[in-house]
C-alpha cells in the first residue's frame, strides 16, 4: 500500500521529469501527502542550457540537495545534532553554487565547468 512505500514518518522529494501537478494530483488526500517535496518542470518559454532549465524549474544537484538538507533540518526527527548542523552548512554551500551558477551562465552563456567536466568518482 501506500503507507507501506511512503512511511508518514519520513520525508519524500520527488523530482519528476515531468509536470509536477501530475505527482500532486496522485498523492493528493493520502496519508503523509504533507511530507512530499514535489519538484518538476514548469515551461517558462525561455531558451537556455539543459543544466540551466533544470536550475529554473528546481529539479538540479543544488535544489534537490537544499530540498534534503531542509528536510533534515526541520522533518527528521531522528538523526544526530551533527548531522542537522552539517545540513544547515551544505545547504549554504548549495545556494552558493546556485548564485555562481547564475552569474557564469548571465556571463557566458554556458554552463560551468563543474556541471559540464562533473564526473561520478566510482573506481
Amino acid at each position: 500500500s501506500f503507507d507501506s512505500i511512503f512511511p508518514l514518518d519520513k520525508p519524500v522529494i520527488f523530482a519528476f521529469h515531468g509536470v509536477p501537478h501530475l505527482v500532486e494530483k496522485l498523492i493528493f488526500g493520502r496519508h503523509g501527502s504533507n511530507n512530499f517535496i514535489v519538484r518538476g518542470y514548469n515551461e517558462e518559454g525561455t531558451i537556455s542550457t539543459a543544466f540551466d532549465m533544470t536550475v529554473m524549474n528546481n529539479i538540479d544537484r543544488f535544489h534537490l540537495v537544499i530540498d534534503v538538507c531542509l528536510s533534515i533540518e526541520k522533518q527528521c526527527k531522528t538523526v544526530k545534532e551533527k548531522t542537522r548542523w552539517s545540513a544547515v552548512y551544505v545547504k549554504q554551500e548549495m545556494e552558493q553554487m546556485l548564485i555562481k551558477h547564475k552569474k557564469f551562465i548571465n556571463e557566458f552563456g554556458v554552463d560551468m565547468d563543474e556541471i559540464t567536466s562533473w564526473k561520478w568518482d566510482i573506481e
